[in-house]
């Protein structure tokens, strides 16, 4: 929040006196995104920089350098084999004697991925294959081994305005969301707490429920059947600390990396949800200057003693425009 001097302030709401004091909150139109503080940043998906983020090409395929390492064919080999239509193709040009058995189609996956394929085929030179070709480079992505492993893709409702929203969640309309509009990517001084966090949020999940109640915060531990329930997120978040310090982590590279992928994920879906709530009131117009005057009472003007711009959501700047004239008091 930065203090600018600004003329013809119009009052949200009737000023609060107090004494000598005069306290209102006023429309900051004058916001810029470069004061606001947040936590990361929103790229559309169509950018440069939502592009590096996922791993993607111009025209939103995976990019065919990362379809042509080591790890990504293991990962084609391991979906391709188990994928209906990669199967439906390789029976088309399937020898007579062809078992088709997983061990075969593990096979003809291994081959077209290593280039070395009988028929000549390489992993894309057919359509079919792209099912599986998406899903790996999904499970690729979800690992941490392309793109940036904290992004988080975004899904955008518009209709008299933008509402952004971590993807398939927030407001989904058939008409006028668009799923993986863009992307949310943590600033890189962020990426300690989420790596931490990851090692907590491994563990279960945190949601906050629509029922009106004290407790509208559920954490659910990975493998129980019921969650426990808090008045805030901050509190659900240390319970599921303590149950975390209380477990051990899978053992194996693999089962391990896969496991802290998943709290990652969580984690920086967190982060993403509490930037979103402050993007969303901000470029739909609910950013707002915090305005304390002092009236002179022998003239009855007032001059400006304290202001605050861009406070983002009016619930907050009525709390600190409170906050504010007491210490002033």
């Amino acid at each position: 929040m930065t203090n600018k001097i600004k003329t013809e302030l119009t009052p949200n709401n009737p000023p609060v006196v107090k004494g000598e004091l005069v306290g209102y909150t006023t429309t900051d139109s004058f916001w810029d995104s470069g004061d606001s503080g947040f936590s990361g940043a929103l790229y559309r998906i169509d950018s440069d920089e939502a592009q590096d983020a996922l791993a993607l090409d111009s025209y939103g395929d995976p990019r065919d350098d990362i379809q042509e390492t080591l790890s990504f064919r293991r990962e084609f080999v391991r979906q391709a084999a188990i994928d209906d239509e990669f199967r439906k193709y390789m029976k088309l040009c399937a020898g007579r004697n062809a078992s088709h058995s997983r061990a075969y189609y593990e096979r003809r996956a291994r081959s077209v991925a290593n280039g070395d394929d009988r028929a000549g085929y390489q992993a894309y030179d057919f359509n079919v294959s792209y099912s599986a070709a998406k899903s790996a480079w999904q499970e690729e992505l979800f690992l941490g081994n392309i793109g940036n492993k904290y992004a988080v893709l975004l899904d955008v409702y518009k209709h008299s305005g933008e509402y952004w929203s971590v993807s398939e969640e927030g407001r989904q309309c058939g008409w006028d969301t668009s799923r993986g509009a863009g992307v949310f990517v943590p600033d890189e001084y962020m990426e300690p707490q989420l790596d931490s966090e990851a090692d907590i949020y491994a563990f279960g999940s945190i949601s906050e429920t629509s029922a009106r109640s004290e407790k509208n915060w559920a954490v659910l531990i990975d493998g129980e059947p019921e969650a426990a329930f808090f008045a805030s997120q901050e509190t659900a978040f240390e319970w599921l600390k303590t149950i975390a310090m209380s477990r051990q982590k899978p053992k194996g590279a693999q089962a391990l990396k896969a496991f802290l992928a998943l709290g990652r994920e969580r984690a920086t879906k967190a982060l993403a949800r509490k930037f979103l709530e402050d993007y969303n009131a901000a470029i739909n117009g609910d950013v707002h200057g915090v305005i304390v005057e002092k009236r002179d009472e022998t003239t009855g003007c007032t001059s400006i003693i304290t202001q605050t711009w861009g406070v983002i959501g009016s619930d907050y700047a009525e709390i600190l425009l409170t906050e504010t004239m007491l210490a002033h008091l």
